[in-house]
């Protein structure tokens, strides 16, 4: 377990990601937020009390089925997360307990992000958070309305040219999704961003990050659905 980072060095780590955020977004847009280091583990050994979270890109978003060229990125990586789509506008700081009043759907979601770190084994926390977590792609699966799928029940399958690579479970993020989704959104209203009505939200990954490599990738999530990617 390592020491807790001070609260000023997140908080300088955050600024810096507003920073970039705001530029970002003038082309790129907003289309919801995300979670990472969602792991309670994962976050003992980074010296965290709790999740990292960041913004995700507008013209980040491929449908499923979507294809990627390899080249396209620095150090590609790919993660199965549960995504939960706005209802309304959220403005209030949600709890686990009301956290569900405010979704519409849930659906399957490969995370992409791309690191561009310049020493990618030596990632440091602050550098995480100042990098908006390396936010870049996430292929966004068939939703299913709320209240249809528990999703701390949910068991992800990931397959690499039909070989399985990884098994996640909903429970993987903080232990409760809707904890993990709590956490996320008031990440957004307390860094001065708009929770919009459609907008997507993904808790983390389930099990094991994975470096891309070319080939097809694809996920069963049982009643949340699958997934596929292929990468050129």
């Amino acid at each position: 377990m390592a020491e807790l980072i001070p609260s000023d060095v997140l908080e300088q780590a955050y600024a810096n990601q507003k920073k970039l955020v705001t530029e970002v977004i003038k082309t790129k847009g907003i289309a919801g937020y995300k979670a990472a280091v969602s792991g309670r583990g994962g976050q003992k050994n980074m010296g965290l009390s709790t999740l990292l979270a960041g913004v995700l890109y507008q013209d980040g978003n491929l449908e499923n089925n979507s294809t990627i060229e390899l080249s396209d990125f620095k150090l590609a990586k790919i993660e199965t997360e549960i995504g939960y789509r706005l209802a309304q506008d959220v403005s209030e700081l949600t709890s686990v307990e009301n956290v569900q009043s405010f979704i519409a759907e849930l659906l399957p979601v490969f995370e992409v992000p791309d690191v561009t770190s310049e020493d990618p084994a030596n990632i440091t926390v602050p550098e995480l958070i100042g990098s908006n977590t390396f936010s870049s792609h996430q292929v966004l699966g068939d939703a299913v309305p709320v209240g249809s799928v528990d999703p701390n029940s949910i068991v992800a399958e990931l397959f690499h040219n039909n070989t399985a690579i990884n098994t996640g479970k909903g429970t993987d993020a903080m232990d409760n999704q809707w904890e993990a989704l709590s956490v996320a959104i008031n990440f957004a209203i307390e860094h001065g961003y708009s929770p919009k009505k459609g907008d997507i939200v993904i808790t983390g990954a389930l099990g094991q990050i994975h470096a891309i490599e070319k080939g097809t990738y694809t996920a069963d999530y049982g009643k949340l659905g699958k997934l596929k990617l292929e990468v050129k």
